[in-house]
């Protein structure tokens, strides 16, 4: 199994309820590929983590990377996981409001993740981490 994080900019100006209907849509075509993951987006810049097998993963990266309403700016492969951290979530969308519900917060983290990311170069080694602590974080979380 796989996993890939990325950061990207909207080029398109997307809504809140743009991005729902996105990651809604997103889960229906994630489950038929056996993909789970989760989106969070804010001042026009995504955070997403995929997980699944290799082969869907990649076509379905791919296919992600290539939409004219945003550019990938970071992105970082995880291969070589053992169980899946959301076994449950095909596409979930972590809004402002559940992320600043979460105890103890956790869009402050996300948000550091897109500022620093905006601001400097990170290394593939300094976004990987970032993305792991909080992915392994939101993982723990209950969201609803």
């Amino acid at each position: 199994m796989l996993a890939i994080a990325y950061r990207s900019i909207a080029i398109h100006p997307f809504s809140e309820d743009e991005v729902t209907l996105l990651a809604d849509t997103a889960a229906m075509k994630n489950e038929r590929l056996d993909v789970t993951g989760y989106l969070y987006f804010r001042d026009s810049q995504f955070i997403q983590y995929i997980e699944g097998p290799e082969d869907q993963l990649r076509a379905l990266f791919n296919r992600i990377a290539g939409d004219p309403r945003h550019t990938v700016t970071h992105q970082i492969e995880l291969p070589d996981r053992t169980q899946r951290i959301f076994p449950h979530w095909y596409m979930r969308f972590v809004d402002h409001e559940s992320a600043n519900r979460a105890t103890p917060a956790i869009e402050d983290e996300l948000t550091f993740i897109l500022t620093t990311a905006s601001e400097k170069d990170l290394s593939p080694e300094e976004f990987a981490s970032a993305l792991d602590t909080i992915t392994t974080r939101i993982a723990t979380l209950d969201l609803a």
